[in-house]
């Protein structure tokens, strides 16, 4: 119904920073997160070099349609929550309604334009690259907005040397608010779709961890499968 408007974008990196600012903790989780990736899909037709302030041009009706395209996920009144939500945060500014957090939908009508300013983008010291198209699979393909956030969780720790990322189970489900017994299962959900491959490896004490791998852009993600087939195919097992 609604497509990303590129494959790819940068977002704050306080959506998974730990301390004082801490958007997707602090603010609602997944519901908040989908609802700021949603918006990706508004941009104003004459912003694509991005060399100004990015604005949305949406509707309540359009976010809620959009947040929902692939299973419900949120109703008229959460999009409202959410979205003054993110303004509380500063993350945007809905600048064609004064006092937006005061509206619902008795006092605004659910197809009314709606401009929203990105507080966020380019104006932060430190970026998360998000690859849309990627996400868009994700979702068409059966996985949720919760497998979304763990693996922009985990694609922020792979930014090193080796381009892995080998955070424990344990901390990705302390940082991400979900238990263990959850990431283990959007671990097997990621590598039998082929957007992630983890490999379990044991350390010089014995011990055993995981070593992840994940897909950067859909063009690559044929020759991605074949080079981790082995460790994808033991999710299908």
């Amino acid at each position: 119904m609604f497509a990303f408007s590129k494959k790819h974008t940068l977002i704050n990196g306080n959506w998974f920073t730990q301390g004082e600012y801490f958007y997707f903790k602090d603010g609602g989780g997944e519901k908040l997160l989908a609802l700021y990736l949603n918006l990706q899909k508004f941009i104003r037709y004459d912003q694509f070099n991005f060399k100004s302030d990015l604005n949305y041009v949406t509707s309540i009706k359009q976010i809620y349609d959009s947040m929902n395209e692939y299973g419900r996920l949120v109703s008229i009144d959460d999009v409202y929550v959410l979205l003054s939500r993110l303004e509380e945060l500063s993350v945007v500014k809905v600048t064609s309604h004064k006092n937006f957090k005061s509206k619902n939908k008795n006092s605004l009508y659910t197809k009314e334009l709606l401009i929203i300013n990105d507080l966020d983008y380019m104006k932060c010291s430190f970026y998360m690259s998000v690859p849309l198209d990627i996400i868009r699979y994700m979702l068409e393909n059966g996985l949720t907005y919760r497998h979304v956030s763990l693996f922009l969780l985990m694609n922020k720790w792979t930014n090193n040397p080796e381009d892995k990322c080998f955070i424990s189970v344990n901390k990705l489900a302390e940082w991400i608010g979900y238990s263990n017994k959850s990431v283990l299962k959007y671990y097997a959900d990621m590598n039998k779709l082929g957007v992630m491959a983890s490999y379990l490896k044991k350390d010089n004490k014995g011990h055993t961890k995981y070593e992840h791998f994940l897909l950067r852009d859909m063009d690559d993600i044929d020759s991605f499968k074949k080079s981790n087939y082995t460790a994808m195919n033991k999710f299908r097992e």
